[in-house]
């Protein structure tokens, strides 16, 4: 993340080691309204009690080595604004928000960990199963959604296989446990 910008304010993130999005105090006091770059950390000072190391930390200053730089999270920033008393802080505050729903948002639709509960859900039809492997297992699901690996289904279509496959594990517990060829068979009947 190269710049973000509120109204016509330009803020120049800092990443550090965590990933997460750090913003100067003077930018955020410039960012709020604040006449004297100060004031955040005044606001700070006062409530200093209320932040944690995720919200705030102090780092080398570039420009003035001997001089410490205290960084705000997106998490801080909003803490702070919380306790401005200036004409855009609760604008500033919606942005923020607005900014951390974005940062929690699964950047791909193939992302691993979309996919967990579905593939504990296989594990366990094969754990229940006398009659699937994994490559069974998996087989009936990729026919029943069309697609060569799980990774090709939708985050919409998850669900729909978490559901199938729990339905499968559930005629697998039965008493009655169908062979392969008969769940083959659902799979196909049920679109795959």
């Amino acid at each position: 993340m190269n710049s973000l910008t509120f109204n016509t304010v330009t803020l120049h993130p800092i990443q550090q080691n965590d990933e997460q999005v750090w913003i100067t105090s003077t930018e955020l006091a410039r960012t709020l309204g604040y006449k004297q770059e100060n004031a955040v950390s005044k606001i700070f000072n006062r409530k200093a009690d209320e932040f944690t190391s995720k919200m705030t930390q102090v780092i080398e200053n570039p420009q003035l080595p001997n001089l410490g730089m205290r960084i705000f999270s997106l998490r801080g920033c909003h803490l702070i604004a919380m306790f401005a008393r200036t004409p855009v802080a609760k604008e500033f505050r919606k942005w923020v928000l607005d900014i951390l729903d974005r940062e929690v948002q699964p950047t791909t639709k193939n992302h691993k960990t979309e996919r967990v509960v579905l593939n504990d859900a296989v594990n366990m039809l094969v754990a229940k199963s006398q009659h699937l492997n994994f490559s069974d297992a998996y087989k009936l699901v990729h026919q029943c959604f069309n697609v060569k690996g799980i990774d090709e289904i939708s985050v919409d279509q998850i669900p729909l296989a978490v559901e199938y496959v729990h339905h499968l594990i559930a005629l697998f517990s039965s008493d009655k446990q169908p062979s392969t060829m008969n769940a083959r068979a659902m799979a196909d009947a049920s679109g795959g």
